[in-house]
């Protein structure tokens, strides 16, 4: 339990310096791809209309274990 305190003190150090530190590199726009983006908007519209029948029976499994 001390360990993981210790971490997450670490973590919150840092998460600090970057949220509420200085801004460094440089202050040029970044030019952002959408390819990413729509790639996995794709894959969630996808999921939503069809899924394999292995995955719907693997899914059916876990729902029965889980009660």
């Amino acid at each position: 339990m001390l360990g993981l305190l210790v971490a997450f003190g670490a973590l919150t150090l840092r998460l600090v310096g970057v949220v509420f530190g200085p801004p460094e590199g440089p202050r040029t726009p970044v030019h952002a791809s959408y390819v990413p983006m729509f790639a996995h908007l794709l894959l969630v519209l996808l999921a939503g209309i069809w899924l394999p029948d292995p995955l719907v029976r693997w899914f059916q499994t876990i729902a029965a274990q889980l009660g």
